[in-house]
């Protein structure tokens, strides 16, 4: 019974290395639009917005 979970948890992992580094870079490529995003909207609500 052991065997096949096994064996799922080992191709699980191999997916999840070969994923990992594609999402990771994804989300820092959000993150930073998310923060490039969050700054401007405060400026503006500030009324602080600098060219």
């Amino acid at each position: 019974m052991s065997s096949p979970e096994s064996i799922r948890v080992r191709v699980d992992q191999q997916a999840t290395d070969a994923e990992v580094a594609a999402i990771s870079a994804t989300i820092e490529i959000i993150y930073q639009q998310q923060q490039t995003s969050t700054e401007s909207d405060a400026d503006v609500s500030r009324g602080e917005v600098q060219n």
